[in-house]
């Protein structure tokens, strides 16, 4: 199953590519890239292995950048029409980010720290932390921004609410995960088997979503995407 949903991931970049998204959505190209670049490798490690399970974590910290900037990115096609409603969230977004670190690294100095199959639990801890923050502070970015743009009832692009709606189930997904990971051992391991095929399955179907209702980006917009100051 994760094998096919690296499959779809695999897919999904190519009709972005296809259709020339990056030049408007550029950090979102970057996380798809990336997505599969870690899918991969995890997958030729074995997921499960010393040296895949290592991938999950150190990955973690990479998703404190591709998180915010992927939420910043999701409305660059509607820029002229949100740029001041995205600039009036942001700095809420960057200081969570921001207050997620300080914290995480506080709160790693009290950490007991050991070894876990080749990674300290003093990074296990900071890497699903700031991960949980990122997720969570970009939820809210997307969440507000999107719900600003709809009560002004301003006429948002196609590819625009596709993506909205892909990664505010995507940030879910990852708050809910991460919660998993943290409570992995309050649970039987039939059970924790059961929530990793849904979530798998949920997964595929989001991706196959998305790729399928992607459309080509309107002639008018600006094809270089304004900078986030993050």
């Amino acid at each position: 199953m994760q094998i096919f949903e690296t499959f779809l991931e695999l897919l999904l970049l190519g009709r972005m590519l296809l259709l020339r998204m990056q030049r408007v959505y550029l950090y979102i190209t970057l996380y798809a890239v990336l997505t599969v670049a870690l899918d991969v490798c995890s997958l030729i490690v074995g997921i499960d292995s010393d040296p895949g399970i290592r991938i999950f974590f150190y990955s973690r910290f990479l998703f404190v950048l591709l998180y915010p900037l992927a939420a910043w990115d999701i409305f660059e096609e509607a820029k002229p029409s949100l740029l001041k409603i995205r600039r009036v969230h942001l700095p809420r977004l960057v200081s969570g980010i921001f207050i997620t670190l300080l914290i995480g690294f506080a709160s790693s100095f009290g950490i007991d720290d050991q070894d876990y199959k080749g990674t300290s639990t003093m990074t296990d801890f900071m890497g699903l932390f700031i991960w949980l923050g990122a997720a969570s502070t970009s939820l809210l970015f997307t969440w507000n921004v999107f719900r600003t743009a709809r009560k002004s009832s301003l006429e948002l692009p196609h590819n625009t609410s596709v993506w909205a709606i892909f990664f505010l189930i995507t940030f879910a997904r990852a708050v809910i995960d991460c919660g998993f990971d943290v409570a992995d051992n309050l649970f039987p391991h039939i059970v924790v088997q059961i929530a990793d095929l849904v979530f798998t399955l949920f997964d595929v179907c989001l991706v196959a979503w998305c790729m399928l209702k992607l459309k080509p980006l309107t002639a008018d917009i600006t094809t270089t995407p304004e900078n986030a100051s993050l």
